[in-house]
């Protein structure tokens, strides 16, 4: 339909003799404007990414920084796991802080105070 409105904008089929052809549905419209601005900014977006990805390849960071750049990576894909699938899932929820309502590295201690059963 994007590409029948850009390539053919008179292609359209009136009836005049229909009496809904008087009225016009605005949300057609508004999509085709929203996936045409979106296919230009994953365009611009594209470009710019290909251009820093050619940049990168061409440099001689990699060569230069090799023994320090696989720690550095590392720490980074590390912390990247950690936050996506940890710490957002936590704050997704309803009440996020119950995440440290009860300790991680519980004591042996901690389970002696629990109500075991009723007739104790």
């Amino acid at each position: 339909s994007l590409v029948q409105s850009k390539f053919f904008p008179n292609s359209e089929d009136k009836n005049p003799e229909d009496p809904l052809s008087e009225v016009k549905d605005p949300l057609p419209e508004k999509l085709r404007n929203s996936v045409s601005e979106r296919l230009q900014s994953d365009l611009i977006v594209c470009i710019v990414i290909g251009v820093l990805y050619f940049a990168i390849h061409v440099s001689t960071v990699f060569t230069v920084l090799q023994p320090i750049l696989s720690y550095v990576l590392y720490a980074l894909v590390g912390t990247v796991g950690f936050v996506t699938h940890y710490v957002l899932p936590q704050l997704r929820k309803q009440l996020p802080w119950h995440c440290f309502s009860h300790p991680l590295l519980k004591t042996k201690e901690y389970y002696q105070f629990e109500v075991r059963s009723k007739y104790h």
